[in-house]
């Protein structure tokens, strides 16, 4: 396509051992290891390093060579806005098709005649994606956990750090959208192994209509309570900071600062499930989850027109986490 000039950026596959494979590429073909750990569900990951792109590899258990093991071909563009334009007109994809913003790039995924998957990919900062998947610091949860503290985050937690800049930036509204989208998930986990405990369902429930102001906080209030008090009734650990998380989503109506106890309460949920070996990986998945759902609401949260309930119509309030940041350093 003229103008376009793509080159192949990456290729993305399952393998049947992420371990063969690796032995294979660095020493028949030259291929550098640069990253390597498991996923948030288990799957175990390499990435290797080629001349001029990467191959990221995930192992299968069902893994079957006549299989469909190749994911896709990602090419490295300078503007995918532009050629999502030229991708429109040529009727190559769909005119509702937008551009999905990731942290650190932004990219579009079409398909070849063959239903192939093509991720066209403009980075917007490739030096910090690796630098993520060193991604931090997670010394201070590792002392937590060797204290058995019940949460292992905290907002001087360093991985931790840009997400909440970013929150800081943020009108209540959006916070509001992000938390109680974000929450979506832990509720299914806990529901999944809980299915007859309907207080955080309805905690979530319950807040999204005072958001949209049909309810009161009274009513409200005792549903985020009572999410809380499941996680002290049941003898779980891992599943109580779940509830712990979708109280704090649910509380973020009332206050922009609860929306940080959703991430603090859900990543020390990860931590207790994969164990101080191997958590490292999913927590930072789930980080970056945070932050790419939180740039979404940025963009779309007032495009949607809902209804809110009046407080929350109020753009001349200052952000209650910047606020308490500012004083946090004040007292330092």
């Amino acid at each position: 396509m003229k103008g376009m000039r793509p080159h192949i950026d990456h290729l993305n596959r399952y393998v049947s051992s992420v371990v063969k494979f690796i032995e294979f590429y660095r020493e028949v073909l030259g291929y550098e290891l640069i990253d390597k750990g498991k996923k948030e569900n288990g799957m175990i990951y390499a990435i290797l390093k080629g001349f001029d792109h990467e191959m990221f590899i995930s192992e299968r258990a069902d893994f079957k060579q006549e299989d469909y093991n190749f994911r896709h071909i990602g090419y490295s563009i300078e503007n995918v806005d532009d050629t999502l334009k030229v991708l429109k007109k040529k009727g190559i994809c769909n005119n509702d098709m937008e551009v999905v913003v990731k942290q650190y790039s932004r990219q579009i995924y079409i398909k070849d005649p063959d239903g192939f998957e093509i991720d066209l990919i403009q980075w917007t900062d490739k030096a910090s994606f690796y630098k993520s998947l060193d991604r931090a610091d997670f010394s201070d949860v590792k002392i937590k956990l060797k204290r058995r503290n019940k949460i292992l985050f905290s907002r001087d937690s360093q991985c931790l750090q840009e997400l909440i800049k970013l929150i800081q930036l943020q009108n209540h509204r959006t916070l509001v959208m992000w938390a109680l989208d974000c929450a979506k998930l832990p509720l299914e986990q806990f529901e999944a192994k809980y299915p007859r405990e309907q207080r955080p369902r309805v905690c979530l429930e319950l807040c999204e209509a005072w958001a949209r102001g049909k309810i009161k906080m009274p009513v409200a209030k005792q549903a985020i309570l009572d999410s809380h008090a499941v996680a002290k009734e049941i003898d779980d650990s891992e599943y109580g900071a779940l509830c712990h998380a979708i109280g704090h989503a649910g509380a973020a109506v009332h206050v922009e600062t609860h929306a940080l106890g959703l991430p603090m309460y859900e990543l020390t949920a990860i931590v207790l499930k994969h164990g101080k070996d191997d958590f490292a990986r999913p927590v930072s998945e789930k980080i970056d989850y945070y932050y790419n759902r939180l740039l979404y609401w940025q963009e779309n949260t007032d495009k949607l027109e809902l209804d809110w309930a009046g407080f929350l119509l109020d753009d001349t309030s200052p952000n209650k986490e910047r606020l308490l940041s500012e004083k946090r350093m004040r007292m330092k």
